[in-house]
């Protein structure tokens, strides 16, 4: 059953997510936010004693894989080593990412789940926010560049 109630919720994030992508002026996966908004609010729930379980920390450590995988591929998308190295790429992170998710689900505690949140934090910014902003700056370095050429063909056309 619990598997059944995380699928509904990553659907459920998920919705709300592209919805808010609507409105965002940048894009996050929905898909990444409902697979570890679940994972997160999942472990949050066993903290707190709302819900327990063995199979419970399974499901959370199914869909923190999932995140670690996740991960693997949006960082090939944003980032220009990562391309070029892809496969080292992938593995630095799934060598890294299992270890620590295994240690998250094995130490689940307060001082965790505060670490949780500030990883996933940090990869929304550098994953989702922060190339936003690099393209913004490069779009506006374009517009930039061509109101000058458009500038300078005015100053041509009337000398």
């Amino acid at each position: 059953m619990p598997i059944v109630l995380s699928v509904a919720s990553i659907f459920a994030i998920t919705f709300v997510v592209w919805l808010l992508n609507k409105a965002l002026p940048f894009k996050v996966c929905p898909v990444c936010a409902g697979v570890s908004g679940t994972w997160l609010v999942l472990t949050a729930a066993i903290l707190a004693g709302l819900v327990s379980g063995e199979e419970l920390k399974t499901v959370v450590a199914l869909l923190m894989g999932g995140t670690v995988v996740g991960i693997a591929y949006q960082g090939e998308k944003v980032c220009s080593w990562a391309k070029i190295h892809g496969l080292v790429w992938k593995l630095l992170v799934i060598g890294f990412g299992l270890p620590m998710a295994y240690l998250s689900i094995v130490y689940m505690g307060p001082l965790t789940l505060t670490g949780e949140i500030v990883f996933l934090a940090t990869m929304l910014y550098l994953l989702f926010v922060g190339p936003h902003l690099k393209t913004k700056g490069q779009m506006r370095s374009a517009n930039e560049a061509e109101i000058e050429r458009l500038e300078r063909k005015l100053d041509d056309c009337c000398s």
